[in-house]
């Protein structure tokens, strides 16, 4: 912005505010919820691939996955997006289902882990990237979810404004 320029910014509404920081705390509430589902999905993980390093690394390789491909995906599509509070509610009842199903899921997983460890035990990049599939199909739709939520909200604490972003992205990661 050249010198002597002012912006000109224009006050939310009462109403505005509030859905603000109900979402900014939504936010906050969903990355406690995001770690709590994380280290559940593990530890119900370990029981069918086992409580070795390869395999946490596994799991949370297609955790940040899963967060990478969605926040790329609600980057794209959040400046396109009428409500951005819906929106992000959304993600966040998404979140909610899909992660009351994993671990069910998970449990029945066990015959499909033994049959890809006897066809790609032999090779363990084979073996590394079945395993790498079976758990982001478990954990993709929620991890995913979960990522695009960040720049969702974003850009609705930012209401289109281009300057801000940045600020308010270290604030909102922050939370």
């Amino acid at each position: 912005m050249p010198a002597g320029e002012e912006r000109a910014t224009v006050a939310p509404s009462r109403r505005e505010a509030w859905t603000l920081r109900l979402v900014l705390l939504g936010f906050g509430l969903s990355g406690v919820a995001s770690l709590i589902f994380e280290i559940a999905w593990t530890r119900t993980l370990a029981t069918v691939m086992g409580s070795s390093t390869y395999a946490m690394s596994t799991v949370l390789g297609a955790f940040m996955a899963g967060l990478a491909v969605g926040a790329l995906g609600g980057a794209r599509l959040a400046p396109r997006l009428k409500n951005l509070p819906a929106a992000f509610a959304v993600c966040e009842l998404g979140i909610g289902f899909t992660g009351l199903l994993i671990n069910p899921l998970i449990k029945s997983l066990t015959p499909l882990y033994i049959a890809s460890y006897y066809a790609f035990h032999q090779s363990f990049m084979g073996f590394s990237v079945v395993q790498f599939a079976i758990v982001f199909a478990v954990v993709g739709i929620p991890t995913t979810l979960m990522g695009a939520g960040f720049p969702v909200v974003v850009r609705c604490l930012t209401r289109g404004d281009r300057e801000e972003e940045g600020r308010l992205a270290g604030r909102v990661y922050g939370v």
